[in-house]
């Protein structure tokens, strides 16, 4: 099982928000650690032109860019924001 590390802009980003996605992405991102590489029903594209393994999870307008540290075991959330704005 890999560890969910949320990063200071994420969660300045989440205090902003509602308790419903906060909640929903909470629940998400557990599933993430499970397992981020087999997933279903889940809205996750991983981003091209990054290094391997970073991804972004869709929960509604709202995206979530993370990449996953096989290594240490570390899923990290580092991006946050709604569509035009988290990938610039």
């Amino acid at each position: 099982m890999f560890e969910v590390v949320i990063s200071n802009k994420v969660e300045k980003f989440l205090d902003k928000q509602t308790l419903k996605t906060v909640e929903k992405f909470s629940a998400i991102s557990s599933q993430i650690a499970k397992n981020p590489f087999e997933l279903s029903n889940i809205d996750i594209k991983r981003l091209k032109g990054e290094e391997a393994n970073h991804f972004r999870l869709r929960i509604n307008k709202i995206r979530f860019v993370y990449k996953v540290m096989i290594k240490e075991n570390i899923i990290l959330f580092y991006n946050a924001g709604y569509r035009g704005d988290v990938y610039k």
